[in-house]
């Protein structure tokens, strides 16, 4: 299953929520999110699923059956029900192209990767295939400095880590984007533009609500595209196979037909889990 790189996540962090879809819109293809929450899941074009932990078997089947480039996302506490699931099938935790794993600066969620880290070597990874990602990394320190405890572990002999972590540095685009159900993915390559959607309306003489609706997506949208750069650098750092060209630059008031009136414009209500 080169195709398919796995998120491990460490946190609940918004952040680290959002790595699944960040990962989806440099490699396009469906992404899978491994989780116990009846959280809203974003509409994009390229589909996300969620997957309860009792039908990991039906995912990895759904997975190993295509070609097509496939996410998964495992969010904290779904890590041991997928660590349990590799340890059952054996060879299961060699066979995947990428596996990624986040943090953030938190003592806690930098453990937790070390300890993830260290069950999937054990369960067959190639350390060839781990990656680290360091989320909301703050600009005014070294990553280092910031996540010590991971850097000292990297630099244990029985290490070896191939490639050097990835950072991205923290935004206020994270949180709002969780809060408010919006894609990532949608967003960062211009399948939805708020800006476009805020001026339709206004020229519909939509009442106050829907104004003000847009226009905090609008906002969202703007700290997600402000922090675009650090986003793609962050990704290519990551050095994943099967990399698709760049994300593709935002086109300010194109992409998106106006919706018709009282049309849904970002996410539907919940996403009843395909397995």
């Amino acid at each position: 299953m080169h195709h398919t790189t796995i998120i491990f996540n460490s946190s609940f962090d918004a952040a680290e929520r959002c790595t699944g879809e960040i990962i989806q819109a440099k490699l396009g293809g469906k992404l899978n999110v491994v989780d116990v929450r009846k959280t809203l899941m974003p509409v994009a074009s390229n589909p996300i699923v969620r997957v309860r932990p009792e039908k990991l078997e039906d995912l990895y089947c759904d997975i190993a059956s295509t070609q097509a480039a496939c996410t998964v996302q495992v969010t904290a506490d779904c890590t041991d029900a997928v660590l349990r699931f590799m340890e059952q099938y054996p060879g299961t935790a060699a066979e995947f192209g990428a596996v990624v794993l986040s943090t953030t600066r938190n003592e806690e969620s930098q453990k937790k990767l070390i300890d993830t880290f260290a069950a999937m070597v054990r369960l067959g990874m190639k350390t060839s295939a781990a990656r680290f990602l360091l989320v909301q990394a703050p600009r005014e320190q070294p990553p280092e400095i910031a996540f010590s405890t991971l850097f000292e572990y990297l630099e244990s002999p029985d290490v070896q880590a191939v490639v050097p972590p990835a950072v991205l540095y923290e935004s206020v685009a994270f949180a709002k984007i969780h809060d408010q159900a919006l894609s990532v993915s949608a967003m960062l390559n211009s399948e939805i533009n708020f800006q476009t959607l805020l001026d339709a309306a206004r020229q519909r003489n939509e009442n106050e609500d829907v104004l003000r609706d847009l226009s905090k997506k609008l906002l969202v949208q703007r700290a997600l595209l402000a922090c675009r750069n650090d986003i793609e650098r962050a990704t290519d750092a990551l050095q994943l196979p099967g990399d698709a060209a760049p994300m593709r630059e935002p086109l300010p008031r194109e992409r998106l037909a106006v919706p018709e009136k009282d049309a849904a414009v970002c996410f539907a209500p919940d996403v009843i889990p395909v397995y």
